[in-house]
């Protein structure tokens, strides 16, 4: 298969069903978490942070990546279960990487980092799961390769937000806080009838 035609079964397979119409517009939007990582050193050290003291903040905050796929590879759900885990991990993130930004002090955002990043890292193995639950075996593959490419497009959108929102700027702390808190609404997902969506605008009802 050309890449047109690989694009061509991952859209039919995704007008198919709604789910994964959802997975695809939540890999979208999610990739905003992406400007907490080129963010956070900033807002520290408008807090007061060393240089040698980032590299000890650092240290929590990406073991909490590897805590976070722990638990959503080693925690048993049910298929309801994980649908509420995938939006809990979702909101989770999101509003984390807000209250780092909002939390005085040092240590609460360092705490806050901390817990962006376990649901960060346990969102991104759920969502695998969720989709792998409604697409068909014949469409995994080429599904797959729209997703990459929908993540990575949430990604560069991200990235190009933030450098225009950043833009004559000084990295102060109340300046990241506020692109935490814009990146935070953007990227929120909800529940609808029980199962999630993004804006009320992709209805995953079966």
């Amino acid at each position: 298969l050309d890449e047109r035609e690989i694009l061509r079964q991952s859209w039919r397979a995704a007008r198919t069903l709604p789910a994964l119409r959802w997975s695809l517009a939540v890999t979208l939007v999610f990739g905003f978490v992406v400007v907490f990582n080129h963010n956070w050193p900033s807002f520290f050290e408008a807090r007061g942070a060393s240089i040698a003291m980032l590299g000890w903040i650092f240290v929590p905050i990406y073991l909490a990546v590897a805590f976070g796929g722990f638990l959503a590879h080693r925690l048993p759900v049910t298929p309801r279960g994980e649908t509420t885990a995938l939006v809990a991990a979702g909101m989770g993130a999101g509003l984390m990487m807000a209250s780092v930004g909002l939390l005085p002090g040092m240590l609460l955002p360092i705490g806050a980092s901390f817990l962006h990043n376990i649901s960060r890292s346990a969102f991104r193995p759920l969502l695998e799961s969720y989709t792998q639950r409604h697409i068909q075996s014949a469409w995994r593959a080429t599904y797959g390769s729209l997703q990459s490419m929908v993540e990575r497009a949430g990604t560069g959108l991200a990235l190009v937000a933030a450098g225009l929102f950043l833009h004559g700027k000084a990295a102060t702390d109340t300046v990241v806080t506020e692109l935490w808190v814009a990146a935070e609404m953007t990227g929120q997902p909800k529940t609808c009838g029980g199962e999630p969506h993004v804006f009320y605008l992709f209805s995953t009802s079966h």
